[in-house]
Order: C-alpha cells, then sequence, then structure tokens
C-alpha cells in the first residue's frame, strides 16, 4: 500500500515537471518568477519569509499595483472590457493565467537527537515534505490558492490539502472589504508580525504549535488547532498603515464534531516602512532583486491576535459524558525591523474552562511568550536565535496528567541560500527547562526529548 502510494507521488511529481517543461519560457519558475521573469528574492527575504513588497503582493490578491507594466507573461482574458458596460446582460470579463501556474516545493531534512530517550539517536527523511501548489489572480477581483502536502512522519506518508479563493473590493473604497473562503488560517491564525508560514526556522513557533496537556486515553474534539488550516470564511481588509482579518471557522478541521463554530481576529498596524498596500516605494518598470538591501525595511509593526472557541471533550468513551470546553487566546506582538536587523517580540494568553470534563471541573489558563532576532549577514546568510516558553495551571489531582508540563526552549539557526530557490537551514532546539518523567521500575528521573540539531535542505520550482 505504501508502496502504491509512493509511486502515485512520483508520478504526480512527473505530471508537473512534464507541464513545466512543456510550456515554452517556462524556465523562471516558481509561478510568480516565471510571471514577472524575476528572481525568488524580489518577495521574499529568504524563502519562504516575505519581504514587504511580497507581502503587499500577496495581500493585493498577487498583484502589483502596476501589474500591467511589470507583468511579463499575458493572461488568456475571458471576455471584453466592454462587457462591464452591458453587465447584466453579458457575462462579466476577466482572464487566467497564461500559463499553468504550477509550482512544486521539496523538502528533506536530517535529524540527530543529542539528548533525548528514543532508541535512534539519527534519521534520514529524503524527502520529509512534498507541496504542490497553485496559485494567481482572475482578472482584478478575484485570487486563489491551491496546495496539495504529502508529509512523511515516521516512515508514514500522509496527504494534506488547502485552498481559497477571494473576491476583493466587494463594497468600498478598494482594499477595504475582502472576502475568502475555503482553507482559513494559512496567514491569519497567530501574530501577523510572527506567522508560521513566514518563520525563519524548521522549527515552528511554540505558541501556536503548543497543545493543551491530556491524560492518555483522552477523547477531545475541536480544541485549539493552532497553526493548522481550518475550513471557513473570512473577511479582511488593508490600507496602507493597517490590516484586519476576522473568520469564522469549523474548530475541528473537516470532522467537526458539533454545531459550534470558532472565530478569530487579527489587527495589525504599521508604524514606518511600505505600506501594506505598497504605497511609500519607488515606481518602477522592471521587477529586480540582487545587491545587499533588498530586505530592508525599517519599520515597527504592532499586532492582535484572538481566537474563541468550543470543544468537544469525552473524558471517558461514553457519550454520556460528552461535554464541551470554551477557550480562547489573545495576545499582542510587535516586529521591528532596521538595517539588516529583525526583531520579534510576542505573548499569548488562554483559558479553557472544562478542558478534562467530567474528570476535573477546574479550568486550566496557559501563557506563552518568545522574543527572537535575525540578521542577514550577507543577502544570503541569515542566523537567528530565538526563546520561547509555554506554561500551564494544570489541575494537580486528575490521575493520569502530569502536573509540571511548561516547556522553555531556545532555538538557533542559520540560513543560507545556496540559489535563490535553493536552501539550507542547519538548525538545534535545545530545551532551557526539561520535563521529567518517572521511569516504572524506580525513581531514577531522565529528561525528554527535547534536543534536537537537523539540517534541512529545501528547494523549489
Amino acid at each position: 500500500m505504501v508502496r502504491r502510494f509512493q509511486q502515485g507521488i512520483l508520478a504526480a511529481v512527473v505530471v508537473v515537471i512534464a507541464l513545466a517543461v512543456a510550456v515554452p519560457e517556462a524556465q523562471a519558475i516558481p509561478v510568480w518568477s516565471r510571471k514577472y521573469k524575476t528572481s525568488c528574492a524580489t518577495c521574499h527575504e529568504v524563502y519562504p519569509r516575505l519581504n514587504a513588497v511580497g507581502e503587499s503582493f500577496r495581500l493585493n490578491g498577487y498583484k502589483f499595483s502596476d501589474e500591467e507594466t511589470l507583468r511579463k507573461e499575458d493572461p488568456v482574458v475571458m471576455g471584453q472590457e466592454a462587457y462591464k458596460k452591458v453587465w447584466p446582460d453579458s457575462i462579466w470579463p476577466s482572464d487566467i493565467p497564461g500559463l499553468p501556474p504550477f509550482a512544486l516545493r521539496v523538502i528533506s531534512d536530517y535529524n540527530m537527537d543529542i539528548g533525548g530517550t528514543k532508541d535512534a539517536r539519527s534519521q534520514f527523511e529524503y524527502p520529509h515534505e512534498i507541496e504542490l501548489f497553485t496559485a494567481g489572480s482572475m482578472g482584478d477581483q478575484i485570487s486563489f490558492l491551491v496546495e496539495l502536502e504529502f508529509e512523511n512522519e515516521d516512515d508514514e506518508w500522509g496527504t494534506a490539502a488547502a485552498g481559497w479563493i477571494q473576491f476583493e473590493d466587494i463594497v468600498g473604497s478598494p482594499n477595504v472589504f475582502n472576502a475568502r473562503i475555503g482553507s482559513m488560517g494559512m496567514q491569519e491564525f497567530g501574530l501577523l508580525t510572527a506567522r508560521d508560514h513566514n518563520r525563519f526556522t524548521k522549527e515552528h513557533y511554540l505558541y501556536v504549535n503548543s497543545r493543551l496537556p491530556y491524560p492518555g486515553g483522552f477523547d477531545t474534539k475541536n480544541t485549539y488547532r493552532g497553526r493548522d488550516e481550518q475550513p471557513g470564511i473570512e473577511i479582511n481588509g488593508f490600507g496602507d498603515r493597517w490590516r484586519y482579518a476576522v473568520g469564522v471557522v469549523n474548530g475541528g478541521g473537516n470532522e467537526d464534531s458539533n454545531s459550534e463554530k470558532d472565530f478569530y481576529l487579527q489587527l495589525t498596524y504599521k508604524l514606518t516602512g511600505l505600506g501594506f498596500d505598497g504605497s511609500g516605494g519607488e515606481k518602477s518598470k522592471e521587477l529586480g532583486a540582487s545587491g545587499k538591501g533588498i530586505w530592508r525595511d525599517d519599520s515597527v509593526i504592532l499586532g492582535l491576535f484572538g481566537y474563541r472557541g468550543t470543544a468537544v471533550v469525552n473524558a471517558t468513551g461514553d457519550d454520556a459524558d460528552m461535554e464541551e470546553d470554551n477557550f480562547w487566546r489573545f495576545g499582542p506582538g510587535i516586529q521591528w525591523k532596521y538595517q539588516d536587523f529583525t526583531g520579534n517580540i510576542g505573548m499569548m494568553w488562554g483559558d479553557n474552562d472544562d478542558p478534562y470534563g467530567t474528570l476535573s471541573d477546574d479550568s486550566v489558563d496557559s501563557m506563552s511568550w518568545f522574543v527572537e532576532g535575525s540578521y542577514f549577514i550577507y543577502p544570503w546568510l541569515v542566523p537567528t536565535l530565538r526563546h520561547e516558553t509555554v506554561s500551564y495551571d494544570l489541575p494537580n489531582d486528575l490521575a493520569g496528567l502530569q502536573e509540571e508540563q511548561d516547556k522553555s526552549q531556545l532555538v538557533a539557526s542559520v540560513k543560507a541560500l545556496i540559489r535563490a530557490n535553493v536552501s539550507l537551514t542547519l538548525e538545534g532546539r535545545f530545551a532551557t527547562k526539561h520535563e521529567k518523567y518517572t521511569k516504572d521500575d524506580d525513581d531514577a528521573t531522565e529528561k525528554n526529548d527535547d534536543d534536537l540539531v537537523s539540517v534541512r535542505l529545501d528547494f523549489a520550482f
């Protein structure tokens, strides 16, 4: 079964490569490099992290404000512009990308456990992840993204799919009111200043990646999913200095187990630097990114994030014992960029009012924070250092639940661009507060499997 699945992945990869090769002048891949005939570094600091130009491009529905001047690939026109004047007696005109807008990303890892309890102390994951995605715009007011992901976890392949379509400038001034339908959370679950999809490091941010501790065998649905995408709908908008996003999602992914829905809110304000709408930059007939300083955007960004949801809790496996856990997460963040340095600080508070159902009446408060700094030594070499922690106020009388489960860790990373679309990351994750556990046979204690050194090769085309 696994072999057939791997053969299916290989076939899909071959098809995508064949499409790219068969299309004239398709050498400039990924999608936007091909469309605008420019380097990945035009929109990325070190991919996948966006710079200020790339952020404006993303928010504007994968278009530049002077799109017709910068675009090197003509779209396929679906209706003449004059049709707008006779609507509704005609179909509103639009266009689609002239070439298939596909891109492929392959991530490979080597992980070495340097202080834990696993039997295997090192492991190759070649590949760890394969991502096939397409994105683009259709006319002036519709954009889309679709991603298909194959991931190798413990020698077992799993799949995930995400995608959305966005209708822009629905009412009012341009960019103020947009509606997105599909998989939410890829850029909005968490602080805009510290998005998991926009990080430098291999290691995910702990504040969106941590899960509330549960005893073994405990059954929960719809619990806070952190960085995971979920089906839903979002309203968003932006101006030169501000940006907002508010959405409603299932709460339990595609297998939502109740009729309740979760809600989230993201607010951002940028004090200086290039505007979210691209204002403040210099107009140019050509896109280019080379030399020192292409990542610079001296600025201060303030952000807030909030999430409110309901989880279904079944502590015993008996349907009669099902209860609901109402929970929330809320926190601020600040990002400061000056010349070659970026500093990032964020906090997140949380509360679950009934996370353990019939086993405990206690609520659980949580708090996490991080501080992070990165610096461009060269345009292709960026070290990053992050310290982060998460703590829980857990019940002290719940059988099977370890009382002390706070986490604190240091992430040290160096990311190098071998080419504009090929990166190599050397990274260490070191626990600064080790959890302890007691062996069944005696009172000896050992630290958990927390310390890890990794090498990651990441390329896209």
